[in-house]
């Protein structure tokens, strides 16, 4: 059984850093799109997401998109 993102809207911050746990992935097809990736995460009603401490992420080799711009409409397509 999945349930709405919206019950993660609040968990998950953008510059933060969260545990997820019992997630699925999926194929990254469709209007939504948060990365050129060819998988996204899937939150199902068992995924579980907890604040833990900031961690230095190497962002070399990573592309991300804001929030606001996948609630906008997704990633728009790169030439």
């Amino acid at each position: 059984m999945q349930r709405s993102h919206n019950c993660f809207y609040n968990t998950v911050k953008e510059g933060s850093c969260r545990i997820i746990a019992k997630f699925g992935l999926i194929s990254n097809i469709g209007k939504h799109r948060a990365t050129n990736h060819s998988y996204k995460l899937n939150f199902f009603f068992k995924t579980v997401v907890k604040e833990c401490e900031d961690v230095q992420i190497p962002l070399h080799g990573l592309n991300f998109t804001s929030f606001a711009q996948i609630l906008k409409n997704g990633l728009m397509a790169q030439s």
